[in-house]
């Protein structure tokens, strides 16, 4: 996936991304269809972590957003029980916890991945 690296870890039901400066709308798009294909398969709820390693974040990708993005963040509403950001560029901490007390997610943001692996109850493999 272009900028988007899936992280191996230690709980089946966690599914951890790295984002880097090489994001673009294929990454996105990608990664969207990892996790319909998740949310398609799975009854259960599962978390995800995002860790960002960009050193710019106006050069990721903004405001369009292709089907599978669309369909990925609506079944996220009923399918994640965590979602955790490391590193959340700009805005974006603010509004991940502002989120977090209006949708039925448990959102939460870090500045060291070592503490949100932590609190997952995993490690990367």
């Amino acid at each position: 996936m272009a900028g988007v690296h899936e992280i191996p870890n230690t709980r089946d039901d966690l599914y951890a991304f790295r984002i880097t400066d090489a994001l673009d709308q294929d990454g996105l798009h990608e990664m969207a269809e990892r996790m319909n294909d998740v949310f398609d398969r799975s009854e259960a709820k599962v978390d995800m972590l995002l860790i960002f390693d960009v050193a710019d974040a106006s050069s990721l990708p903004h405001g369009t957003m292709d089907w599978e993005s669309v369909k990925s963040r609506f079944k996220a509403l009923t399918n994640v029980g965590t979602y955790v950001v490391v590193n959340a560029p700009g805005a974006a901490e603010s509004m991940v916890e502002t989120m977090g007390k209006v949708i039925p997610v448990e959102a939460r943001t870090y500045d060291d991945a070592a503490l949100a692996w932590g609190d997952l109850g995993a490690r990367p493999l």
